[in-house]
């Protein structure tokens, strides 16, 4: 009996580890931005959300791969719920 308590809680102790996901977080900061909001991401990773310029104007973008690019376009607030991985942004 003590055999499988200990059994039980040697399994209990190491099932975390063996079902641990690997999170990494990064710091998301447009260039020159004073503000930079991340809003969502897609399966292939494309993060989309919005940045504030020096003048405080909103402008919104999207970094795929490494590389920003600016998002220009009025956009509802359905509208910015945004992407799936097959049609983009």
């Amino acid at each position: 009996m003590r055999q499988i308590i200990k059994m039980t809680l040697l399994c209990l102790a190491i099932s975390p580890l063996l079902s641990a996901a690997d999170y990494r977080f990064v710091r998301i900061d447009f260039p020159n931005a004073t503000q930079t909001l991340a809003n969502g991401i897609n399966a292939r990773g494309d993060i989309v959300g919005r940045y504030l310029d020096a003048e405080g104007v909103a402008h919104g973008f999207l970094l795929h791969k490494g590389a920003f690019s600016t998002i220009e376009c009025r956009l509802t607030e359905h509208d910015r719920r945004w992407s799936n991985a097959k049609e983009g942004i």
